[in-house]
């Protein structure tokens, strides 16, 4: 058997709510499945259960669940029968991220766990970004008997799991794209992570700012970037900057920072979208 776990990347779901293949929708140059790929670690074996496309950067095992639209079990199934490692890390092609918290579930699988799986900000489980033992796994399997349409639910059941709960940094990163909105979240989380790799640092920009205005204040930086995210996708993108500066001038004037962002995101919620 492989040291490194394997990959199952799963891409044959129907992509209904998205409006097409959304496995082939792009953050910047890349689709969801090439960025999957060129983020996963270049030494793990990578078995994609889904329609082959010839554009790939890396080696790769192409595989479909039988009957083709069998469900998620029955991909997972075919996936396996192609993995010769001890652990198998599997993802839905909708999550671009997921790849990030693969060390994370590696260092946090217990010596009697079949499964690790982490859990989201509601606190609900998400198997389609979780590491399991490949044995454990083929058994859970067998004992199904025939897996199409069975659910993910069922095949849990005949598994031992760790919950494990992340951190709000981790959280983001279990962000699902089922929406052309998703989507707009995912692109603006890819250049937040661009931005995070230049040789200055939020931090140092945020002193450097107070120390030229002669101000010294807390900055929730998270707050802001998510209410100019909101304002961006709910009413326009340059909505975003002049939001923020009027937040800045509400807070100025006494309002609480917290209840001001949470009121004007509210407000660009339920923004018409024709205005």
């Amino acid at each position: 058997m492989l040291n490194r776990p394997s990959a199952i990347i799963l891409t044959g779901g129907s992509s209904t709510r998205f409006g097409s293949d959304k496995s082939q929708a792009k953050i910047g140059q890349l689709s969801l499945i090439q960025t999957l790929l060129a983020t996963l670690s270049p030494d793990m074996e990578i078995v994609i259960v889904g329609p082959h496309f010839e554009e790939t950067a890396r080696t790769v095992t192409f595989t479909r669940e039988d009957p083709v639209g069998g469900g998620p079990v029955a991909a997972i199934d075919a996936g396996l029968a192609k993995v010769r490692s001890e652990f198998v890390v599997i993802i839905a092609t909708d999550m671009p991220f997921a790849s990030q918290i693969v060390e994370v579930l590696l260092e946090s699988i217990p010596f009697n766990e079949d499964a690790v799986i982490p859990l989201d900000s509601q606190g609900v489980r998400q198997p389609l970004c979780a590491l399991y033992r490949t044995g454990a796994l083929t058994k859970a399997l067998a004992m199904l008997g025939s897996v199409p349409g069975q659910s993910v639910r069922r095949l849990l059941e005949n598994l031992t799991v760790k919950e494990l709960s992340l951190g709000p940094d981790l959280q983001r990163i279990l962000l699902d794209v089922d929406t052309p909105s998703d989507l707009e979240h995912a692109k603006d989380l890819s250049n937040e992570s661009k931005d995070q790799g230049k040789v200055y640092d939020m931090e140092k920009w945020i002193d450097a700012v107070q120390k030229e205005l002669g101000i010294d204040v807390t900055v929730d930086e998270q707050l802001i970037l998510d209410l100019a995210r909101d304002a961006a996708h709910g009413v326009e993108r340059k909505a975003a900057p002049i939001t923020t500066f009027l937040l800045g001038i509400a807070i100025a004037g006494g309002a609480d920072p917290k209840e001001a962002a949470k009121g004007i995101a509210e407000l660009a919620g339920r923004w018409p979208t024709d205005t």
